[in-house]
């Protein structure tokens, strides 16, 4: 048993917890960081994928690109196809993600990288507290016995005490294919809905012969892994899906529209909202997130409370929020057929629109041409709904 101090401690060394570290490595900050991470050692348990135009550390990273896309309705419609031109879909492989942080941080003496580390309790600082000249009030126990004691905690692990609208459960096996796969990702293969929602493949053709097939399905309650890795062996059984191995497996169950009215100050990641509501895709946004907050903590002083410091809301991301949640509420109340509410933009946005649209950055147009091409009527009922749910409560 041991107690140690540090000046901030990070709760999970996943996707979030190590991209705060590396981004506070890179910016030279001199505060003591200690990340506790409960796994004993990393695997390769997960694959990160993300659309941009400009070359990163991250680009150079990805095992792949592509900037051709595909999506299909049911399994006779003809495919959506969209080229990127310009914009690249990269896929990241965990394995190289968690090795390249690694190797980053070996050279930077004040930041410590603990696993095996079984968190059993939290006591969180004083919201209100300043950062610079505080004490180190906030800790963290282990099973191990080991006590943790820091000024400030960011807690990165997946929250389970948050409700959200709907969740993204999907199980991917990576295979060896018996023919070439082709050149372009088919990100919604095999789109379809029934009353308990929407389904589809995630198919990536990592090289001519080996590749990530992934079954995804969006509900009102998340699914566990058993039940999905045998859904997703009986969707490659249904299409045939012939293959000669198996390489690896890949699980995960993401929150959408999470409730964020209440979010702790000291949550980061999926437990911050760092997650695209509508898409579930977070990669990029959490790098983002990880860069401003770590501009913060690398300051010469830092005079701020607590949860002014860590308070991170971008502007200009009302409206793609607001329709977002829009959209999910209305496929999370017409199920049967919000398949086809996904396939109509693919449709009807071009290439250029639906790249802009992923990447949070669509223009005013885009915004209208978005919504041209969905369904009028369904979103038209639910505005009316909330707007009748909001006078019946003021006047309650």
């Amino acid at each position: 048993m041991r107690s140690t101090t540090s000046d901030i401690i990070i709760i999970g060394g996943g996707c979030s917890g190590l991209a705060l570290a590396y981004a506070l490595s890179k910016a030279s900050c001199s505060l003591s960081i200690r990340i506790l991470e409960s796994r004993s050692h990393y695997s390769n348990d997960r694959t990160w994928c993300f659309w941009t135009k400009s070359k990163n550390e991250w680009t150079e990273l990805a095992c792949q690109r592509w900037n051709k896309w595909s999506f299909q309705l049911g399994d006779e419609g003809k495919p959506v196809v969209h080229q990127g031109q310009d914009w690249f879909y990269y896929c990241l492989a965990a394995k190289d993600y968690y090795h390249f942080v690694q190797q980053s941080l070996l050279h930077n003496y004040h930041i410590k990288l603990e696993m095996n580390q079984t968190i059993t309790e939290v006591q969180y600082a004083d919201p209100e507290q300043p950062f610079s000249g505080a004490k180190p009030e906030a800790m963290v126990k282990t099973q191990a016995g080991n006590t943790y004691q820091a000024k400030l905690i960011i807690d990165t692990r997946q929250p389970v005490d948050r409700q959200s609208m709907l969740y993204q459960s999907f199980f991917g096996i990576e295979i060896k294919t018996n023919e070439a796969s082709p050149d372009i990702v088919s990100l919604m293969h095999n789109l379809r809905a029934d009353n308990d929602g929407v389904r589809f493949n995630y198919i990536l053709p990592l090289t001519p012969n080996r590749v990530l097939f992934e079954h995804t399905r969006f509900s009102q309650n998340p699914i566990d892994k058993q039940s999905m890795e045998a859904q997703c062996q009986d969707e490659m059984r249904r299409i045939k899906c012939q293959y000669k191995a198996i390489f690896r497996k890949e699980y995960g169950c993401l929150p959408m529209g999470m409730d964020q009215s209440n979010i702790p100050y000291y949550s980061a990641g999926t437990a911050g909202g760092a997650l695209r509501d509508a898409s579930g895709y977070g990669f990029l946004r959490i790098q983002s997130w990880a860069e401003r907050i770590a501009s913060k903590l690398s300051q010469p002083e830092i005079t701020l409370p607590l949860n002014q410091l860590m308070a991170d809301k971008p502007e200009g991301k009302e409206w793609i929020t607001w329709l977002d949640m829009l959209f999910l509420k209305t496929i999370k109340n017409n199920p049967s057929d919000s398949a086809s509410y996904f396939f109509r933009l693919a449709k009807n946005l071009n290439s250029q629109q639906f790249m802009r649209f992923m990447t949070d950055s669509p223009s005013k147009m885009d915004l209208l041409f978005i919504v041209h091409a969905l369904p009028k009527w369904p979103f038209l009922k639910q505005l009316f709904s909330e707007h009748t749910q909001k006078q019946s409560s003021e006047y309650a």
